[in-house]
């Protein structure tokens, strides 16, 4: 509108209202439709023909549409004037147009009425221009900002095909950093669903985590039954999921806990337990599966036995008597209950040795039976085996220790307490099968005998000391000793006159003439005394043939006495008395008294022959 406003092209009329011009309307209706084809938005705005009738379809053409249609272009087909275009290209513009109804009333009319509808059309195309006209002088600002917004869509339009090229060029690496940023996403979901899983479950995967703590707590307050179930649990989610790192962190933690479990089950079980609680301990054990039967048997001996190694190294030393009385003690107790426990806990020995003694003897078994017996048994006795050895081992320390004790032990009272103590403990263990009592005899009878021995040994001793320093008596004194020897000596030896005890059994008054012959017969009395609280019966010999050894050793003094003192004539006769007083009263009462231990032992003494080399 605005170009042909400018062009300033009329069609003759001096009105002012813009026509379409003669010499400007050249083209076809070829023209009108490629104009149409570049301006669609004709088309969507209605600027068609309707089917309303002639009237109202030419108020709807647009004055662009008419103004890209000349007259000339309508003239040029040699029809009459008035009409503008053939019939064909009238309809070919209708269709294109896009209404067909308005064709079809074209079809209906009569050729005068045809004739007639150029001018029609004109006269509407006019009145159309006019309002167009005024609408465009009434509306150029809009049309005008209309044309500068295209242009800056053009531009904008020119600036997007540009950008779109840029983006098509890197589409392909777009692609590889969605792709990699898509595998990104991926892992990234499979995390959150991961995190997701995890706080729905964050209760239950808490306890597992404190499943070790809960464990360590229940060890230290000694609830193993719990921390059992505790460490059974953490292998079955082993067992279950090998491949998870924290199963495979509360499994090392177990396995840690479960070491110190069994360090505190062995420490109980080197303590003072009674026998229920040494049955839960080696229940537990039994449960952790650490060790076999055989084993267990073994490490219940081994703690037992430092516990009772402990309670013997706490028993003092220094007194030799109560320390055998007190080890003594200690075996008896504590042996008796180490056994009894054992033998509770794996009973299955004893119960077992006679079913099977029966069916290997039986002569109806066959003969894979008796293999298979055979191999019980033989694992039976391996596993008894255990608790004899422990039992010989322990039997054979005690008597060793007895034995390194008994010769310190000087006092036969003393040395009867403990043979009895001893017998007592033997006689108890005996009801468990462990009765030593016979490995007793050759400590006691060597004890005895020992004893007996280092007394006769220091009377011996003591009486050439006393000789040594006797001051003899003068004549007269060794005058009425020798008569006093005559009257008395033959009566005191048999225990009767009256220069013996009152009650006949105690030493001759006669020996208070000479102070070593009172001395070694108190001494020698006094081992006599000793002896008679332990004196076996099996010794008698032995001690008798001591006893005639200690007489001859006293012989074998006063004669190196007599020969190697220079004595005068009184004091040899004094010397004699005193042989006299040794040989006629003071040995055959030793004899006599010796005999009331050992009867008739008497006649077992040499004593003639010990008179014989004092006299000569």
């Amino acid at each position: 509108v605005d170009q042909t406003a400018r062009d300033g092209h009329t069609d003759g009329h001096s009105d002012g209202v813009l026509r379409p011009s003669s010499t400007h309307c050249a083209g076809t209706s070829g023209a009108a439709r490629d104009w149409l084809r570049r301006r669609p938005w004709v088309g969507r705005l209605g600027l068609g023909f309707g089917s309303g009738g002639r009237r109202h379809a030419a108020s709807r053409v647009g004055s662009e549409a008419f103004e890209a249609i000349p007259n000339r272009a309508i003239r040029g087909r040699g029809m009459p004037e008035g009409v503008s275009a053939s019939s064909e290209d009238m309809a070919s513009l209708l269709r294109h147009g896009g209404d067909e109804a308005y064709l079809e009333e074209i079809l209906s009319y009569t050729s005068e009425r045809l004739a007639k509808e150029p001018e029609l059309l004109r006269d509407d195309q006019q009145s159309n221009q006019r309002h167009l006209q005024e609408t465009a002088f009434k509306n150029y600002k809009a049309f005008v900002t209309t044309a500068e917004c295209i242009q800056k869509v053009e531009h904008g339009l020119t600036e997007i095909d540009r950008n779109l090229s840029l983006i098509q060029e890197n589409i392909p690496s777009l692609d590889e950093e969605c792709s990699s940023y898509e595998g990104f996403l991926q892992g990234h979901f499979r995390e959150s669903a991961q995190n997701k899983q995890l706080i729905s479950n964050c209760g239950s995967l808490v306890d597992i985590l404190e499943v070790t703590q809960l464990m360590e707590i229940c060890i230290l307050h000694g609830n193993y039954d719990e921390a059992l179930d505790l460490e059974a649990f953490v292998k079955k989610l082993m067992v279950l999921h090998p491949q998870v790192y924290i199963v495979q962190v509360l499994e090392s933690d177990a396995k840690r806990l479960s070491e110190l479990m069994l360090s505190q089950l062995f420490e109980r079980l080197s303590g003072s337990l009674q026998l229920p609680e040494c049955l839960r301990i080696v229940g537990y054990l039994r449960r952790m599966g650490i060790y076999t039967e055989n084993g267990l048997r073994e490490k219940f001996l081994k703690c037992r036995d430092l516990w009772f190694q402990s309670i013997l190294d706490e028993i003092v030393k220094h007194d030799h008597y109560n320390y055998i009385k007190r080890l003594t003690d200690a075996y008896r107790v504590h042996m008796f209950d180490i056994t009894m426990q054992y033998r509770a806990i794996f009973s299955d020995e004893d119960s077992s040795r006679p079913t099977m003694q029966g069916d290997a003897g039986g002569s109806n078994s066959s003969g894979s039976s008796r293999g298979a017996n055979r191999q019980r048994e033989s694992s039976l006795l391996e596993c008894s085996n255990f608790l004899h050895v422990w039992s010989s081992r322990r039997i054979s320390e005690y008597i060793s220790a007895l034995g390194s004790h008994l010769a310190y032990i000087n006092e036969g009272a003393n040395l009867s307490s403990v043979l009895e103590h001893c017998m007592y403990c033997g006689n108890s263990l005996g009801r468990i099968g462990l009765d030593f009592r016979c490995l007793l005899v050759p400590l006691f009878e060597s004890a005895v005998t020992d004893l007996f021995k280092k007394r006769m040994k220091s009377a011996v001793t003591l009486f050439g000391a006393m000789l040594d320093n006797y001051k003899w008596p003068n004549v007269g004194l060794s005058a009425g000793a020798k008569g006093g020897k005559g009257n008395g000596s033959n009566d005191d030896a048999n225990g009767n006159g009256d220069n013996g005890s009152k009650s006949g059994t105690g030493p001759p008054y006669s020996l208070m003439q000479h102070p070593p012959l009172a001395v070694l017969a108190n001494t020698v009395l006094h081992t006599y005394n000793e002896l008679r609280h332990c004196a076996p019966q099996a010794l008698e010999d032995v001690l008798t043939s001591q006893l005639e050894a200690m007489l001859q050793e006293v012989a074998r003094t006063l004669n190196w006495y007599a020969v190697a003192s220079s004595l005068d004539e009184t004091e040899r006769a004094s010397f004699r008395n005193l042989s006299s007083q040794f040989c006629e009263t003071l040995m055959p009462y030793l004899v006599t008294a010796f005999d009331r231990i050992y009867p008739n032992s008497c006649g077992k003494v040499a004593t003639d022959e010990i008179k014989q080399s004092v006299l000569t």
